[in-house]
């Protein structure tokens, strides 16, 4: 998410139904989303509205660059 005017670590693809169009979520305007368990996957979906993504991703390079990110912060 972005926080403090800075861009999130990881950008977060998926697809919003009913397009099968993978595409980057822009989180920002998003306040009113949550992530949920449907099954076997994590969608983003919208608190009290029927809008969701499903699909979502990350990508590897993101993830690694993230992590060290976060384990390079003092506590």
């Amino acid at each position: 998410m972005y926080r403090d005017g800075k861009e999130p670590l990881v950008k977060l693809r998926g697809n919003k139904p009913p397009s099968y169009a993978i595409e980057e979520i822009y989180t920002a305007p998003l306040t009113s989303y949550e992530f949920a368990v449907e099954g076997n996957a994590i969608i983003f979906q919208e608190r009290y509205g029927k809008f969701r993504y499903e699909n979502l991703t990350v990508t590897a390079v993101e993830i690694d660059r993230a992590i060290h990110e976060l384990a390079s912060r003092q506590i």
